[in-house]
């Protein structure tokens, strides 16, 4: 069976408009279908930061996409009816500026950097910013196997 990297990025956004939550529901369901490259973790990390910013039970979520495998647009009207029937504006904004104002520690981030191959002197430090290069990264080693 074919693993591979997740098929969203960290800023995909759905219909909600809220980043990250693509990738969660994607990761979810690679995993689930046993499809998910072995060097991904569900729930953890930024799949836990948008939860919380959402207010939602990640495990609860998690069981919900293993038992039901829905489709992205049923996993967002799933999130919507756990927040109470809506999604404000304000909850959008900020559960987007949660994820994509995470920045890793200086070593974390260094890192990555180093296992990308990006010059010393690059400062990335976004978990966004990396978690993506780091995922086509992984999405080319998959393709050229």
């Amino acid at each position: 069976m074919d693993k591979f990297p997740p098929v969203a990025a960290v800023t995909a956004k759905g219909p909600l408009g809220i980043v990250h939550l693509p990738r969660m529901w994607a990761k979810a369901l690679q995993h689930a279908t046993g499809h998910l490259n072995d060097d991904y973790i569900v729930g953890c990390g930024l799949d836990r930061a948008i939860a919380k910013a959402l207010g939602i039970d990640m495990e609860k979520a998690l069981r919900y996409i293993q038992s039901e495998r829905p489709t992205y647009h049923e996993f967002e009207n799933w999130i919507v009816a756990e927040c109470g029937g809506s999604i404000s504006a304000d909850t959008v904004e900020a559960a987007n500026d949660a994820i994509l104002n995470i920045q890793f520690d200086a070593e974390h981030a260094k890192e990555f950097r180093e296992e990308l191959g990006l010059p010393e002197e690059s400062n990335l430090s976004g978990a966004a910013d990396l978690d993506t290069l780091d995922d086509w990264a992984q999405f080319h080693r998959w393709m050229t196997a």
